[in-house]
């Protein structure tokens, strides 16, 4: 099992990644930073929130 140093720290107790044989499985990702902000959302003073995918994607 592995967490990686430069993604956001699991809000569970999860791995970001698991080998079993020649699979990997991959758990817990998202647009989430390391700050704990996400990538590709915007919330104005209203509170409504702009949500940019690509951005979201890339952040991967």
């Amino acid at each position: 099992m592995a967490v990686l140093k430069d993604k956001a720290t699991p809000r569970g107790k999860y791995p970001h990644i698991k080998r079993v044989g020649d699979f990997l499985f991959v758990s817990g990702t998202s647009s989430r930073r390391k700050d704990n902000t996400f990538a590709g959302v915007e919330v104005d003073e209203m509170g409504t929130t702009n949500l940019d995918i690509k951005a979201q994607t890339a952040a991967f």
